[in-house]
Formats: structure tokens, C-alpha cells, sequence
């Protein structure tokens, strides 16, 4: 029976790969994403909706760029990324480039534990984490963890690699995990660290699963998105406040059609969310507005 919560490899030897593979880890994940992390990792910090003098942590920091990414939507230069990661090795090279982006006033990287972080409980607006989640040990203690550490109607985005849901993507992607990156991992380093990272997305629990496994956790509004036909996906959460917890805001888009002026065909002109909770208030963002 498969353990959802349960990463493939224990904790010690984990860090003990990342140490390993820290000088290649960039490039490893150009070619497990098609060259498409940098487009995921904008994506998903958009969904984190970065406000100036906001508090962030990236969860798995790796090598920083995710820190980078939502340093760089501070307008006014006000805010704070704190990025935590257990392999010494990346958070050298992270620093390096966080340096290098001149960021070093807004980003902090600490050697640390996802499942133990260093922020007060309620203490910042977002949480997220990129290509961590399904190396981690203990997933619901993680989950559990990050909402702590979020204040109510903070959000938690998670980006992580799965297997693609398109057919034709799905022989593509299953040609290069078991053929081209393993056998450039010969080459690059030993075998056995790339062989353990393809394992570990075909052993990731399905969306389903995960996304229940969030909602155990606390979070609601938990949601699902696709990248690249599903080489890639987000899951996004809300920490309710204290008026609707236990109240799930139910959000239906709706997508209104307008006739375009003068022109043929349609124009999608918004997407609307209404909620079915019971807080009185529309949103979950509406929520965090009336506790801040």
C-alpha cells in the first residue's frame, strides 16, 4: 500500500543528494521541466500574490531562485523573503546569486527544516515551495507546518513536477526521464541521485489525494492548476480566519461574455468568484482584509 505522506528516500540521506548535486541541481531541473522552470516559477509566485511589505517564506529554498522571484515584485524594495533549506550546498550557491541579483537586503537563506521553521505562528503573509514537496519525509507535518506559520488568509503555493497528462507529452516526458536524464547522470554525476528524482514524481500521490491532504491540514479554497499539460503543477491554499474556520468559500467562476463593439465573436471580460461560506464575507480575500 502506498504511504502518500512518505518521500522515497529518509531525511539524512536526502540532504546528503542535494549536497551532492547542489552545482547541478539548476541545470537538472531545465531538463526535467523542458526548459520551462523559469515560466513555472513566475507562475507560481503570481498566484502567491506578493504585496510591497509583505513577509514570505520559500519552504525548500534550494537554490534560491524562487526567493529571487518574489523579491524582485517588491515595488518599493519593502518586504522580506526568508528562504530555508536543509543542504548546506545549495544555500551557497543561492546566496551567491541572490547576491549577485543585489537582493541581499530583501532575501535571507537559513540552513533549516521545512517542517521547522523559525517564523512565529501567523507571522507571514505566503508560503511557498518548488520541487520540495515530493522529497519530503513527512507531507502533512509539512502542510501543517506552513500553516502555522501563515497569518489567516495568508496563502500557500506548492510547484511541483508530476507526469504529464497529455499523451503525447507523456511519451516525451517518459523518453527523457528514463532514458536521456538517467544517462546524462552518468556523466554528470552518479547515477543513482537522478534515478532517485524520477522516481520520486512517479511515486508523487495524485492531485486528488494531495489536494485532500492539504485540506486536512487546514487550508481551504485548495485549488489545482496544469503547466505545460501537466509536466508541472500548482496547488494553491488559503488559511481561513477565525470567523469562517470551518467554512469552506465554495468559488464558482464564472466567466461573463460580452459582444465585442463593432467586431465579431466574444470577449472574456472577467472571471468572477462568489462563495457559498458562511463568514458574511465574499472572499477569502475579503477574510484576510478584515483581520489585517
Amino acid at each position: 500500500m502506498n504511504n502518500h505522506n512518505k518521500a522515497l528516500m529518509r531525511p539524512a540521506s536526502n540532504i546528503s543528494m542535494f549536497d551532492k548535486i547542489s552545482k547541478r541541481y539548476d541545470l537538472l531541473n531545465k531538463l526535467l521541466s523542458f526548459g520551462r522552470d523559469k515560466y513555472w516559477r513566475e507562475q507560481a509566485v503570481d498566484l502567491l500574490r506578493i504585496k510591497d511589505g509583505g513577509s514570505y517564506v520559500d519552504a525548500g529554498c534550494g537554490t534560491a531562485d524562487l526567493s529571487i522571484e518574489i523579491a524582485g515584485r517588491f515595488k518599493n524594495k519593502s518586504g522580506k523573503v526568508l528562504g530555508v533549506d536543509h543542504s548546506m550546498n545549495m544555500l551557497v550557491i543561492g546566496k551567491s546569486k541572490i547576491a549577485d541579483a543585489k537582493l541581499s537586503s530583501l532575501v535571507t537563506l537559513v540552513h533549516g527544516d521545512a517542517l521547522t521553521l523559525p517564523n512565529g505562528s501567523g507571522s507571514v503573509d505566503g508560503v511557498i515551495s518548488g520541487f520540495v514537496i515530493r522529497n519530503i519525509d513527512d507531507r502533512i507535518g509539512a502542510l501543517k507546518e506552513w500553516f502555522r506559520v501563515l497569518k489567516p488568509g495568508g496563502r500557500v503555493v506548492i510547484l511541483e513536477l508530476s507526469k504529464p497528462d497529455n499523451v503525447f507529452f507523456l511519451l516525451g516526458y517518459l523518453l527523457l526521464t528514463k532514458l536521456l536524464v538517467p544517462f546524462l547522470g552518468l556523466f554528470l554525476s552518479k547515477h543513482q541521485p537522478y534515478k532517485y528524482l524520477i522516481d520520486s514524481i512517479d511515486a508523487f500521490p495524485s492531485p486528488q489525494i494531495f489536494m485532500g491532504m492539504m485540506r486536512d491540514s487546514g487550508f481551504n479554497d485548495v485549488e489545482m492548476g496544469p503547466m505545460t499539460f501537466g509536466v508541472a503543477k500548482t496547488y494553491c491554499g488559503i488559511k481561513p480566519c477565525s470567523a469562517c474556520s470551518g467554512h469552506k468559500h465554495n468559488r464558482h467562476r464564472h466567466c461573463f461574455l460580452s459582444t465585442m463593439s463593432k467586431a465579431k465573436g466574444f470577449a472574456c471580460i472577467a472571471n468572477i468568484y462568489s462563495s457559498a461560506g458562511t463568514c458574511g464575507l465574499k472572499s477569502s480575500d475579503q477574510c484576510a482584509s478584515a483581520v489585517e
